[in-house]
């Protein structure tokens, strides 16, 4: 089960739309960020809606008005804009009118991106390339995802393995080894990945699993975040 944690609350309007407030990771802190581009993809990677700008006075306010063909979907939304990375994410569009949780549609900073990679001393081809795809995950309870196994399926049928991490007790990253036993993880990375179709896969070493589809063009980063296991057998 995947749980994209987008809503934030319902609201009752004649039209079906989905809203809320967009960021930007620029630095260490989330910031509001007027300037952004929101737009709902199909699965196939295929533009289907744009967002509007309903308030002039607060411009990261975004809204999607959604056809009837669109309600309850797995979709990927896309934010792009100056200074960040084409960033994407998985998500289900809602059956009524809702608004999604502050924080949880952000896109990465091109500083921070490319910090964050060397301070965990990956090498990446930088995303400005368009030669290729980044991801970044972060599990939504970190807890839950101790002794999970997570790669990546290219579209050209190879798999790469996500390097996992978790926090210290002062709050540094550490690398987690393959088939290493860990109580969490709190973030994980699978960089290089060949643009185009892919699978995000996660297998917890109780047996449960979990397969996340996404179709991202070259120089994008997927945000593979708000993911939850279903306690489901």
């Amino acid at each position: 089960m995947i749980s994209f944690f987008l809503y934030g609350c319902l609201v009752q309007t004649q039209e079906i739309t989905w809203s809320g407030n967009v960021y930007g990771l620029f630095t260490t802190q989330l910031e509001t960020f007027s300037q952004a581009s929101l737009e709902i993809l199909s699965q196939e990677g295929e533009s289907l809606t744009l967002a509007q700008t309903p308030y002039t006075e607060n411009l990261s306010y975004q809204e999607f008005t959604l056809d009837t063909n669109l309600l309850s979907q797995d979709v990927q939304i896309r934010i792009s804009g100056p200074d960040i990375y084409p960033t994407q994410y998985f998500g289900t569009t809602p059956q009524n009118s809702a608004i999604w949780l502050n924080g949880s549609i952000y896109g990465y900073g091109i500083i921070w991106t490319e910090s964050f990679f060397q301070s965990l001393g990956i090498d990446i081809l930088s995303p400005s390339t368009e030669e290729v795809v980044q991801l970044i995950g972060r599990p939504s309870n970190p807890e839950d995802w101790g002794n999970v196994e997570i790669s990546v399926i290219q579209e050209d049928g190879t798999a790469k393995s996500a390097q996992r991490y978790r926090y210290d007790e002062t709050g540094f990253l550490l690398s987690i080894e393959p088939q290493e036993e860990t109580e969490s993880i709190d973030i994980f990375v699978c960089t290089d990945i060949v643009p185009g179709a892919l699978t995000l896969i996660a297998e917890h070493s109780d047996g449960r699993f979990m397969e996340v589809a996404y179709h991202a063009q070259g120089g994008s980063i997927i945000n593979a975040a708000h993911l939850l296991f279903s306690f489901e057998e």
